[in-house]
């Protein structure tokens, strides 16, 4: 999660999807719920939160979960993706300690956990 995309160039990039190339000072913003459908956003309404929004570059394949809109463009903030056998869940979220106490990002975070712990 948050600074793990930074290790560029790494081996880190294809498993997590993605890096960051920049991103703005801090700020508040909503976190917008792309796919509600999914596991991972069960429960999960749009919540506020300030944190750091990624420039992310990242693949298209990834399978955007949640997002923000700045300066009227779209940036992914947690996605999934396959890799090799296994499964990924990634969120540019959570630069202060002040995100992980919001009730929607901790169910965020439980329901990614399980996602990429089950077996199909």
């Amino acid at each position: 999660m948050h600074g793990t995309a930074w290790w560029i160039p790494s081996r880190a990039v294809p498993l997590l999807g993605g890096h960051a190339n920049w991103h703005p000072p801090g700020l508040i913003f909503e976190v917008e719920i792309a796919d509600d459908a999914h596991p991972i956003t069960q429960g999960v309404t749009p919540f506020e939160v300030e944190d750091e929004i990624y420039m992310s570059a990242y693949d298209p394949a990834i399978h955007i979960l949640a997002k923000a809109t700045w300066y009227k463009k779209e940036h992914p903030l947690a996605w999934i993706q396959p890799y090799g056998a296994g499964r990924v869940f990634y969120t540019a979220l959570g630069h202060t300690a002040d995100t992980f106490q919001r009730p929607m990002m901790q169910r965020l975070m439980v329901n990614g956990i399980r996602y990429v712990a089950e077996h199909d």
